[in-house]
């Protein structure tokens, strides 16, 4: 998991993996640049700024793939045990980069995602085909 993911940041950002560990080791600091930019009083700032950023794909990856790891798994296998038919349609509702939907897919199970951050689409997109994994796509009349 964490060998794809380092992999897939790279090739969406087009950079060397040691940059990615960079990324994800400065992750907090990457992203508080981002949102020192933003008016916090401006609701339409605000909004942009989450669809728009670059950098808190690392953060969501840094805490999956680190502090949050053992949660995921057991997260799954309750899925597994409550849900056993793989028919059954997930929703993953603000999936940062789809950890918890590629996790659940690798399983075989249909899962949707909805998330409104352009950079963590665009990485679910590099991941799941590259691992030929198949995701369904929130419809995009929701603004996202």
């Amino acid at each position: 998991d964490r060998e794809d993911v380092i992999s897939c940041l790279a090739e969406l950002d087009n950079i060397k993996e040691e940059e990615v560990f960079k990324r994800l080791k400065n992750n907090k600091e990457l992203r508080n640049e981002e949102w020192s930019k933003i008016d916090k009083n401006n609701l339409k700032e605000v909004e942009d700024y989450y669809i728009n950023n670059t950098f808190e794909i690392y953060d969501h990856f840094n805490w999956h793939l680190n502090a949050r790891r053992q949660f995921d798994k057991r997260l799954i296998e309750d899925i597994k045990r409550k849900y056993p038919d793989k028919a059954t349609e997930i929703l993953d509702f603000g999936c940062g980069g789809g950890q918890l939907a590629f996790m659940l897919a690798s399983e075989g199970y249909v899962v949707t995602v909805v998330e409104p951050n352009k950079k963590a689409n665009e990485f679910i997109s590099v991941r799941f085909e590259k691992n030929r994994k198949k995701i369904k796509r929130y419809s995009k009349k929701m603004g996202f």
